[in-house]
């Protein structure tokens, strides 16, 4: 932050010797690279400049070394980091940008989230980190590992507090078997001020906790309420619960509706399509 940078100029102190000392320090001046005035991050890339020339080589002044080539769209190589050291306050954010995928970014990215949720960060920083988390959460989905996306959904919400944070809390708390979570999810942010198109959006993936909790039976007025809101889940849900029974005409309509919303929609499309295969002794309606 500024103030790293006030502090260097009162007590008339050289780069290296304040900043090798004090990281806390350090790692601020590491933030004000993406988050202050122009002039000032030249001044704050100088002083990090101090630090490695005064410092000793370790996984720290490879982090700070990283921060300067990315504000010198140097394109810098990920940090190594096999365990993450004990930080000082910013510490955390500092090493989140940093480091290569592995288990020492989850670990610094929690532990940023929840700093940042006593000492708010600068706008640009909290952007970044809000971003590389969720890169992270992103791999951990993709590769169905329910705990790992989870347990990063939930630190990126508690800051968030935003529709895209509590969508990834939810999915990834369903996937675990955690309904209740992603349903309370859900409808604590569905009490709050909401734009129509979110709340529609919550609305549906709420409808889909239900109906993984506890079927059809259970999610029926949710996914009624859903049709009423245009919800393509809702559509597609219902499509292909008559699609299984049989009753084609039905299933048929209800994909085509969610596909002229959006023929991007990939299972709309293909219940259209099986819809659309003739079934022996299937009643039609």
């Amino acid at each position: 932050m500024i103030v790293s940078l006030l502090l260097a100029a009162v007590f008339n102190v050289p780069p290296g010797s304040l900043l090798a000392s004090d990281w806390a320090v350090t790692w601020a001046l590491c933030q004000d690279l993406v988050s202050a005035p122009k002039e000032l991050r030249a001044e704050a890339a100088d002083f990090l400049s101090g630090v490695l020339n005064d410092s000793s080589s370790g996984v720290r002044a490879e982090v700070v070394a990283h921060h300067l080539k990315s504000y010198r769209d140097a394109a810098p190589v990920p940090v190594v980091c096999p365990q993450l050291p004990a930080l000082s306050p910013g510490g955390a954010w500092a090493f989140s940008i940093a480091l290569e995928p592995g288990e020492s970014l989850d670990d610094a990215l929690k532990l940023a989230l929840s700093e940042a949720l006593q000492v708010p960060l600068p706008v640009q920083a909290e952007a970044h980190l809000l971003q590389r988390g969720y890169e992270r959460f992103r791999t951990h989905s993709d590769a169905a590992d329910a705990l790992r996306s989870s347990a990063l959904a939930r630190s990126l919400h508690e800051l968030a507090q935003a529709p895209w944070s509590s969508m990834n809390l939810a999915i990834s708390s369903t996937r675990a078997g955690d309904y209740e979570s992603g349903a309370e999810t859900l409808e604590r942010l569905l009490s709050a001020e909401l734009s129509p198109a979110d709340r529609e959006t919550l609305s549906s993936r709420l409808s889909l906790v239900y109906l993984g909790e506890s079927g059809l039976l259970g999610a029926r007025r949710h996914l009624g309420a859903g049709l009423t809101m245009a919800s393509g889940d809702s559509r597609i849900v219902l499509g292909l619960w008559f699609l299984e029974r049989g009753h084609l005409a039905r299933a048929r309509a209800l994909f085509r509706a969610a596909l002229a919303a959006d023929s991007k929609q990939a299972w709309a499309g293909r219940g259209w399509g099986l819809s659309m295969m003739p079934r022996a002794n299937s009643p039609t309606h």
